[in-house]
């Protein structure tokens, strides 16, 4: 799958909207109380596609297995929930480049301030053993 079709998907889902085809998907479901996915298909040409992104949205929830009477197979039937869509609430925008590094940046003026803390917390594990330096740092710490 292409890296703009999942960013496409990701937009329609936190944006709270449907895509046309998850419109007639989902239209379609609601009309046949519980279909297969093959019926789906038949209908609207790769429309089983949309039922997990539908799933995942709430609108729709397989109901349970189901014979094929044409495959002969266990398959899932689709039902419509008849819910409001849980979509997920918009994300926070991404930090930029200049924002990381400058998090980075006082970070290290942190650490920096703190040398001899570290150290001194290092040496005292080092004395104890091996197995205990991590409980030094945290005695150090107190």
């Amino acid at each position: 799958m292409r890296r703009t079709s999942i960013d496409s998907f990701h937009d329609l889902r936190d944006s709270g909207t449907l895509s046309k085809r998850q419109i007639e998907v989902l239209n379609l479901v609601k009309a046949a109380g519980s279909i297969t996915g093959r019926a789906i298909s038949r209908s609207i040409p790769g429309g089983h596609k949309r039922l997990a992104e539908l799933e995942a949205l709430g609108a729709v929830r397989a109901c349970g297995p189901f014979k094929d009477p044409v495959t002969k197979k266990k398959v899932l039937l689709w039902e419509s929930t008849n819910q409001p869509l849980m979509c997920q609430p918009p994300k926070e925008k991404r930090p930029t480049r200049k924002d990381l590094e400058a998090i980075i940046e006082a970070q290290s003026k942190v650490i920096a301030a703190y040398p001899y803390i570290v150290s001194t917390a290092y040496d005292r594990g080092y004395q104890m053993g091996v197995a205990d330096r991590d409980n030094a740092i945290e005695w150090e710490n107190i």
